[in-house]
């Protein structure tokens, strides 16, 4: 059936997705894996995000098993390299063990920074300007309010909430889990938002002399505590879902 805008308007949202049909698999298949072409290097890069979901989803513990499967189902050449997300690299611990194997083994991997598009770049630069007459971190109130804006940072209620794993509900744990897998993704791109903006203003301080430099380098010691305290939320969160 064809949906016209007066069929839309007099259809209620769920009935009109009950009509459409969805997507059952997902990366299933190699040929499912996100490849993009490098005009820069002439190579085909593979997400790194995209293979490893592939792999775990059927259960394939070679990468280079995974690579060739790739490769032949996409009619590539294994002259490949890959590109990763920086967030994906703070978020999740596997993904960077992934890189660093891959490298090991002489893959290029290309590390994607995060956009300033992003609303977690646009959000940091509100604050900064909002915050541009504060010369540290701890009277940036905008700054603070970033860092820990929407972050479970109440783990113990959490792991409260689960209780001993055999006694809970298991919607329950998987509801915490995700929440608590929420948040360290939050962070991780605040993380890479900070770390960009840190670079750009560094560059930028490079280029100028007096006031303007020194107004540069107050937010770039902010920035700095300010990645301080979401690399160690970081860690705490890595460190207390370990102990589950």
């Amino acid at each position: 059936m064809v949906y016209n805008d007066k069929i839309l308007s007099s259809k209620d949202s769920f009935d009109i997705l009950d009509n459409f049909g969805y997507l059952s698999e997902s990366y299933t298949t190699p040929e499912m894996v996100t490849i993009r072409y490098s005009n820069r290097t002439d190579q085909n890069m593979i997400q790194l995000e995209s293979m490893i979901e592939y792999t775990i989803f059927n259960g394939i513990n070679d990468v280079e098993e995974a690579i060739q499967k790739i490769c032949e189902s996409n009619k590539i050449d294994e002259n490949i390299s890959f590109c990763v997300n920086e967030t994906s690299l703070y978020a999740d611990e596997v993904m960077l063990e992934t890189v660093n194997l891959l490298k090991e083994n002489q893959y290029r991997v290309n590390i994607m920074p995060i956009l300033r598009s992003s609303v977690y770049y646009t959000k940091l630069q509100e604050a900064l300007e909002l915050d541009d007459d504060c010369i540290d971190y701890d009277t940036s109130d905008n700054l603070i309010f970033y860092v820990n804006e929407s972050i479970s940072d109440n783990f113990n209620a959490v792991k409260e909430k689960v209780g001993n794993l055999y006694d809970s509900a298991k919607d329950n744990l998987t509801t915490n889990i995700a929440k608590i897998k929420e948040g360290r993704e939050a962070l991780a791109n605040k993380y890479a938002a900070i770390k960009q903006t840190i670079s750009e203003k560094m560059e930028a301080a490079k280029r100028t002399t007096g006031e303007a430099k020194v107004k540069l380098l107050q937010q770039i010691n902010k920035l700095k505590e300010a990645a301080t305290n979401i690399k160690n939320k970081l860690k705490s969160f890595t460190n207390k879902e370990g102990t589950n």
